[in-house]
């Protein structure tokens, strides 16, 4: 689901965003584990009426992360997509927004320190666009923008495995950027999912849909990785964990050139 934010004819409010998110019956059978991941995609211009709403949400330790990012664009992305995920899990446990409080994982994965237990959710930004995912498993999103300034050869050497970069570099025509950024995304959602730091982006192997890692305990866990339809700009990706209790779903797979 692609939501504008700013833009000429996007929702006027935080509160109208968050209302065109998926809705809280989708968590009515999470006991069952049927209840499906649901990624939402933001396109964000910088708005000051939306952006003063935003911060009001904000935590002080949140809106403190927000001041150091010295990119305009940058700043309205982290504001108004960490009040809409606050928002959208409020909505969702019947919480107030303002006061949810968060704890993060070894490795930075933020979550409810007061939750259902049952709620999953992950958050991703660039300058200019964001993407939230809840869910009833262990999930990760991630959303990154196509650019050309990128050492494609020196980077998958170091962090893709001998078949993504051979997909890389398929076509004959030299590497492709758009190949390069839906791996890259696939990898950090995958690690995402599995609360795992960027030391492990070589062990995500993550250019087939059936993905399995070991987490810090040990454990090995099987998890879906799929890239998501998104504009031309931008490379965006869901992973999450796959059990007995919740088969892998099958997403479509845009075809990155």
């Amino acid at each position: 689901m692609l939501l504008r934010i700013g833009s000429r004819g996007a929702p006027s409010s935080l509160r109208q965003v968050v209302d065109a998110c998926p809705a809280k019956s989708l968590w009515q059978h999470a006991g069952m584990g049927v209840a499906p991941p649901t990624p939402v995609f933001l396109e964000i211009e910088p708005d000051a009426a939306l952006l003063a709403a935003a911060g009001k949400v904000l935590s002080t330790e949140e809106a403190a992360r927000a001041s150091k990012l010295r990119d305009a664009d940058a700043r309205s992305a982290f504001t108004l997509a960490h009040a809409c995920l606050r928002m959208w899990l409020a909505r969702e446990i019947d919480a107030s927004a303002a006061d949810l409080e968060f704890e993060a994982g070894q490795f930075g994965k933020p979550s409810l320190v007061h939750g259902n237990g049952v709620l999953h959710f992950n958050l991703s930004r660039r300058p200019g666009w964001a993407a939230i995912a809840l869910g009833t498993v262990a999930l990760g999103v991630d959303v990154e923008v196509i650019r050309p300034d990128i050492d494609i050869a020196g980077i998958a050497g170091r962090f893709y495995t001998d078949e993504e970069r051979r997909h890389v570099l398929a076509g004959g025509h030299g590497p492709s950027l758009g190949r390069f950024f839906a791996i890259w995304s696939r990898k950090e959602a995958l690690l995402k999912a599995a609360g795992l730091g960027v030391d492990s982006l070589g062990a995500a192997a993550a250019l087939k849909s059936a993905a399995t890692l070991t987490d810090d305990s040990g454990a090995s866990r099987s998890y879906a990785v799929h890239s998501l339809e998104s504009p031309a700009e931008c490379s965006l990706a869901l992973a999450t964990e796959v059990s007995p209790a919740f088969p892998a779903k099958t997403w479509p797979n845009p075809t990155h050139n």
